[in-house]
């Protein structure tokens, strides 16, 4: 993702403010939140130096020009709920959401501060906002537009293994941009795949789903959500145990 382009949508949050006290004849510092998925900054560490670096860039330094409330969940999902309502109660000026848990949370809590979420599977879907073209309400960000590029994730697979008959969905039931899994059904049988919904229910979960997907006769899967970003290590490896290169993260 080019970092100077995502920044951008948060341009119209930010500006606001500073526009209406100026208009007063002073100078108010934007306060932004923002609700990671990790449990620290050094856990975020890639993804917080090229944020924070980025609104530097235009002009947003923490402490002097801005100020910034970093939350980290930890991949807690009561957290994401609890941090949200946290920066809802603070009264920035505009929120970045990194997952869409906390996404859905805000979206919840708020319907006032102006929210960009980084990653949405389809936020249309998901009732984020009223189009893509158009977004409406307060919120605003990226699509991975997941439910159109899942049918094409299919096809690809098909190609590499013309002999697949049998395609598994693992998904993380708590996680909704794990859960889309429409547009992978309908290709799956327009080819003659036959197509399962696999749910996973946490990490230690991971080797024995790909253990019985092997010993059921499964020539692929697909995975998708946060759980399986996080325990990639993990999933690659077994993975890789069981059936070498049928695996398409989403």
């Amino acid at each position: 993702m080019e970092r100077r382009r995502f920044v951008q949508f948060l341009g119209l949050g930010l500006a606001m403010p500073i526009t209406a006290a100026r208009s007063q004849g002073r100078r108010k510092v934007p306060r932004v939140g923002v609700l990671w998925h990790a449990a620290s900054e050094e856990q975020e560490r890639e993804y917080f130096t090229v944020l924070m670096q980025a609104f530097r860039d235009l002009g947003y330094v923490d402490g002097s020009t801005a100020e910034f409330l970093h939350r980290y969940p930890a991949e807690q999902i009561e957290k994401f709920r609890q941090f949200a309502q946290e920066l809802v109660d603070s009264k920035v000026d505009v929120i970045v959401s990194v997952t869409i848990r906390g996404t859905m949370a805000l979206k919840q809590l708020n319907n006032s501060i102006p929210v960009v979420f980084v990653l949405a599977a389809d936020p249309v879907g998901l009732h984020l906002v009223e189009s893509l073209a158009r977004p409406g309400s307060t919120m605003t960000g990226l699509s991975l537009m997941s439910e159109d590029l899942s049918g094409k994730r299919v096809a690809i697979l098909k190609e590499a293994i013309p002999t697949l008959t049998r395609l598994a969905f693992l998904m993380d039931p708590s996680d909704p941009n794990s859960i889309q899994s429409a547009g992978a059904r309908s290709t799956a049988q327009a080819r003659g795949i036959a197509f399962a919904d696999v749910p996973v229910a946490g990490p230690d979960a991971i080797e024995p789903t790909f253990a019985r997907l092997a010993a059921e006769g499964f020539g692929a899967a697909l995975v998708g959500g946060s759980m399986f970003f996080n325990e990639r290590a993990r999933r690659a490896s077994r993975a890789e145990q069981q059936n070498p290169h049928h695996v398409f993260h989403c």
